[in-house]
């Protein structure tokens, strides 16, 4: 990893040589170009419920060992595992501990986890992917519900625990994209700085 006066040094240097200066400069903007283009992939693969921290993470390994650390450094790809991570957990934490909080029941979470996956899938055709969003939220209000019918839930207390179970899953959507725009502006942060 090199540090910013290395790398300020190594511009400065390669002046006397335009091919040089021209490599380090076509990096920066190759990583710069990866940076926001993965960033906004991944946000797109959010709303199909797939894995865009994940994405952003290998692209930025992979330019990282492309540049030879130069620009991107092991620190940087490190945060970016930590921060992907962190995307994932609250994602499944704030999806399946909200319908828990009404109704305490491996079922009902199960069922709303389950629900959404299938919303997902369901609603994936739907106004060009943006019906995979729609509809894994209302699979899950409808896969938390069932389960808490099958249960014996009161109406109302149906009702309570997919509303909840639907919240957690918007919430911890929100985070993961939250984590997305973190991770591609720490990217595009450590290539161009």
């Amino acid at each position: 990893m090199f540090t910013f006066a290395e790398q300020t040094k190594s511009v400065v240097d390669c002046h006397s040589d335009p091919l040089q200066t021209e490599i380090l400069s076509m990096e920066v903007w190759v990583g710069a170009a990866l940076a926001v283009g993965t960033g906004m992939c991944a946000a797109v693969l959010l709303v199909f419920g797939l894995p865009g921290t994940w994405l952003l993470w290998l692209v930025a390994t992979v330019f990282a060992w492309w540049t030879d650390f130069r620009w991107v450094g092991v620190e940087t790809v490190g945060a970016l595992l930590v921060l992907a991570t962190l995307g994932e957990v609250l994602e499944f934490w704030l999806g399946a501990s909200a319908a828990r909080r009404v109704r305490p029941s491996w079922k009902v979470t199960a069922g709303a986890l389950l629900g959404g996956f299938v919303g997902a899938l369901a609603g994936a055709p739907v106004l060009f992917g943006l019906g995979a969003l729609v509809g894994s939220l209302l699979g899950t209000f409808l896969g938390a519900a069932a389960a808490a019918g099958l249960e014996g839930a009161h109406l109302r207390e149906v009702l309570l625990i997919g509303r909840e179970a639907m919240r957690g899953r918007w919430r911890g959507f929100l985070a993961k994209l939250a984590v997305v725009f973190a991770m591609s502006a720490l990217f595009l942060f450590a290539t161009v700085f």
